[in-house]
């Protein structure tokens, strides 16, 4: 569950510093063209359009973001703790033999060839950080 304030900015800047780590989940969520667009771009979004392409469940007003997540949160404590144990394990067991597990091992070992290899130098804290101030949307 992902629930977002309609005005959050997000994204994935890491990109332009070489960083794929969470790749695997964005391609699940979003399919292949939608991630290979926020990725490749490092474009950030607002939470309501992470909310209109799936990236998020909802997106809310900030000052309702704290009373949604409670309510969410409330509803899935009211489910039975032995079905809640196994409809989350049957969820993470799909994932897992849709290939989730060996996606993120690849994707790490490639963030580490990113650090030392030929392109491991333009990893820039600073540099990710400005890249994300550039590219933040204007909110209302």
């Amino acid at each position: 569950m992902a629930i977002a304030a309609e005005n959050a900015i997000l994204g994935h800047p890491a990109t332009r510093s070489g960083g794929v780590t969470s790749m695997p989940l964005w391609v699940t969520l979003l399919g292949v063209r939608k991630a290979k667009e926020l990725l490749m771009t490092s474009k950030l979004i607002t939470g309501k359009e992470a909310e209109k392409i799936g990236l998020v469940n909802y997106a809310v007003p900030e000052d309702k973001l704290a009373g949604e997540v409670w309510k969410v949160a409330k509803l899935m404590a009211d489910v039975p703790p032995d079905g809640m144990i196994i409809l989350k394990e049957a969820l993470n067991t799909h994932m897992r033999i849709l290939g989730i597990d060996a996606e993120f091992t690849y994707h790490r070992q490639l963030n580490a060839l990113g650090r030392v290899g030929s392109t491991g130098s333009s990893f820039n804290l600073d540099a990710m950080r400005q890249r994300a101030k550039e590219q933040t949307p204007k909110t209302e």
